[in-house]
């Protein structure tokens, strides 16, 4: 049995992906913008978003399926025929002449196993998620600069009898991307919710720092996952600083300059040398011979997510009494994932140190099967600060004070600082006044 789905929308929801379009950069002239706005894009199919090298050994699996550039084009064709651009101020073309270009970017691909019990009928299965990063770029090719960024997340899942190989890893990929005509999938709902977004110009740009990681919760993420290479401290990183651009992309429905974490976590762009921008970092064989240097503009506002502390605890259900031959109780293990995360925005002329606005949030979940040991608290951890960053992200978009006063951290002691309705007035001022987000509907709260 095969499940479709893409990931990261808010609320812990995870069936539409999360994106949106806008251009970067300064604010233009009337004129320059009116012309800007009815510019014709060069449509340059799929690439990939950092060096060639770097992303193989990064994404053997997701790489091989880009090597294969019959399958490419095939997939490319596809997209562009789904695509539906009448809503958006730019019209897709062929024409090599174009000033503007379109691409898809591959971020990341990651295939997590999962081997679990049901306790039900105590029998062990193995199941795989699919997730690919996706960024669908606009290029300025005269200038050589990143104009528009949509950071999308599409995943699905499949379940198997055994390890997979080689080839049903590159099989797995391939049917999520490929599904563009299938309304359950990922890759449909990503080119439809593509198709919805328009192209504005902004003065604001929005960016996401790289995750960071304290000690203990370094120690708590590694706590099992030996030598695994695909449980890295680094691509925990990079996964969720990417996943925190989509969602940041989808809750404040603003422009997100892409960062170029690679898989060792570390922040690999280049800064240029006369004013200190950002090199972009990017593989568009349909457009571009060879790899592509491409300028970002500086953020005006930035999110810094840190993690404090990771922790678990066991809990035991008893579920009843079994028969037959293995008669007796039948008991559930839950476990419980918590952390503590600190959310800061640093808005223009502002650092880490004087920060525009700084909270600290507890946050949990739980899982429950029959033994713990079928439970990876790499992934757990990792499911727990994705959840955390959608909900958190949201919350800010809505200044939704109910959210703030329940997982507002216990090591918050100051009154004033516990004031959730004052928390959420001062978001309004930074993320609608400032940030320019469109005020969005705030959820009715209990003291309201």
């Amino acid at each position: 049995m095969t499940q479709t789905k893409s990931i990261l929308k808010s609320r812990a929801s995870w069936a539409v992906s999360s994106m949106a379009i806008a251009f970067l950069g300064a604010a233009l002239p009337a004129a320059a913008q009116e012309n800007m706005m009815i510019s014709e894009a060069r449509y340059c199919g799929v690439g990939l978003q950092g060096a060639k090298d770097s992303f193989q050994k990064a994404n053997p699996a997701l790489f091989s399926v880009f090597n294969d550039r019959a399958k490419m084009t095939q997939l490319s064709e596809a997209i562009l025929r789904s695509t539906d651009s009448s809503k958006w101020k730019i019209r897709l073309t062929q024409d090599g002449g174009a000033s503007l270009a379109l691409a898809h970017l591959f971020t990341y691909g990651s295939i997590d196993e999962h081997i679990y019990t049901d306790p039900r009928d105590r029998r062990t299965y193995r199941a795989a998620i699919f997730s690919v990063g996706i960024n669908t770029v606009v290029i300025d090719t005269v200038n050589e600069t990143v104009r528009a960024v949509v950071p999308a997340i599409i995943s699905y899942s499949e379940r198997f009898n055994g390890p997979l190989t080689p080839a049903q890893q590159s099989a797995g990929f391939i049917k999520l991307l490929s599904d563009t005509d299938d309304r359950d999938s990922a890759s449909y709902k990503w080119i439809s919710n593509l198709s919805e977004f328009d192209f504005q110009l902004d003065e604001t740009n929005l960016a996401a720092r790289p995750l960071i990681l304290s000690d203990d919760a370094l120690r708590a993420l590694q706590s099992n996952a030996g030598n695994d290479p695909r449980k890295s401290v680094g691509l925990f990183i990079q996964r969720l600083t990417a996943q925190q651009e989509a969602l940041m992309a989808s809750a404040f429905r603003k422009s997100v300059i892409p960062s170029s974490i690679d898989e060792n976590g570390k922040d690999s762009s280049q800064s240029s040398s006369e004013d200190g921008k950002k090199i972009y970092a990017a593989m568009i064989p349909d457009c571009f011979d060879g790899g592509k240097r491409l300028e970002l503009p500086k953020p005006n506002f930035e999110l810094q997510i840190s993690i404090d502390t990771l922790m678990l605890k066991d809990f035991e259900h008893r579920l009843g009494q079994s028969s037959g031959a293995q008669a007796g109780e039948v008991f559930q293990v839950e476990q419980g994932y918590g952390g503590r995360f600190n959310v800061k925005i640093i808005g223009p002329g502002e650092t880490v140190d004087t920060p525009l606005d700084e909270q600290t949030f507890g946050f949990s979940r739980s899982v429950r099967l029959d033994k713990a040991r079928d439970i990876s608290a790499y992934e757990q951890y990792s499911k727990l600060t994705a959840n955390f960053i959608a909900e958190a992200l949201e919350a800010y978009a809505t200044q939704e004070k109910g959210w703030v006063k329940q997982h507002l951290s216990s090591t918050i002691t100051d009154k004033k600082r516990r004031d959730a309705k004052k928390i959420a007035k001062s978001w309004k001022s930074i993320i609608v006044d400032r940030m320019k987000v469109a005020p969005l509907p705030r959820k009715k709260d209990e003291d309201d």
